[in-house]
Order: structure tokens, then sequence, then C-alpha cells
């Protein structure tokens, strides 16, 4: 079964903020949940306010009123704190529903940043990854002091820097 997926670094509110908009284009139910409690879902009808599911750590979009999990659009939103990790959406299945998919995918990984620097966290060591994503907020967010870490591991992340600054050469990281 043909699939698709993107990491990227974003706050929360612009995850659930892309999550809205694609919910006022479309009639479409969204299923969201917590890793806490797998297998629980809190099904979110197109009429209800996106600030229901505002503490879920993934989210299922369905076109149409009834959820299933196949050719529905799936974001997983990482922990948000003193350090971001890379969030990231994706989907599998086939047809009409797996194509639009797709295609918003697609137009949301073109409003993205590109590019970092990427380091190991004791050596600082590291090099510049053009295909690492992100938004204005996540820049932000690590201009103001927050980590940036990758969806597994322990790397860092400089979001649109080429190379270690010296704040962050040769020194260890939060994880």
């Amino acid at each position: 079964m043909p699939g698709t997926i993107v990491q990227f670094f974003a706050t929360r509110q612009e995850i659930l903020s892309f999550v809205d908009r694609l919910r006022s284009d479309r009639e479409m139910v969204a299923a969201a949940g917590h890793y806490s409690t797998p297998g629980e879902y809190t099904i979110l009808l197109p009429e209800e306010p996106i600030s229901r599911i505002e503490g879920s750590t993934f989210i299922y979009l369905k076109l149409g009123t009834v959820f299933e999990e196949i050719n529905s659009l799936f974001i997983h939103i990482q922990h948000e704190d003193t350090w971001f990790r890379e969030s990231s959406a994706g989907l599998k299945g086939e047809g009409p529903e797996f194509d639009y998919w797709k295609k918003q995918l697609a137009k949301f990984k073109r409003t993205l940043h590109k590019g970092a620097f990427v380091g190991e966290p004791l050596t600082g060591v590291g090099r510049y990854y053009k295909n690492v994503y992100y938004t204005d907020g996540a820049k932000a967010a690590q201009d103001q002091g927050v980590r940036m870490q990758a969806f597994a591991g322990s790397n860092y992340y400089l979001l649109g820097e080429t190379e270690p600054n010296e704040k962050e050469a040769g020194h260890g990281q939060n994880t």
C-alpha cells in the first residue's frame, strides 16, 4: 500500500491551525488521541471547535463523516516545552481520497522553510541538511531558546543554520 510522510518542526498551535484550515475546506471527521491511552479517540465532528482536541498527540483526518484509519491523514504532534521534537504527517492508502491527502500534504510542505545544521549533542559535530522542514513558529521558538531535537535519538537541530554557533558547539543538549 503506497504511503508518504513529512517530518517537520512546528508549534502545536500551527499544527492545529493547519488541521482547522483543512476542516474548513471539506467535510471531514477528525479522530484525536494521546499515546498514553492507545486505541481511545476523541471524535471531532465538522461543526465542533478544534479546541476540543488541543491536548492530543495525534490526529487522524478522514473525508466524510465516518472515521477509519485507512486513507486518513495522520498527524503526530511531538513534545513542545523547553525543547521540541519533530512532528510528522503522513498517510497510507490508495485511490482518490489518498490522492487528495497527498496533494494537501504537498501543499503544506511547500509552506515550510528548509535547512538546518544537525549536530551530535556531546561533541557538536554535525552537518547541514537541506531537507529539514520547519515553520515560522518553530524558528521563533528556537530564537527564544527552545531546543529542537530529532524525532528519535538525541541529535539537535539549528533551524536555518549551516553550522553550529559558539553557544551550541561542543556542548551537551538537554534531552
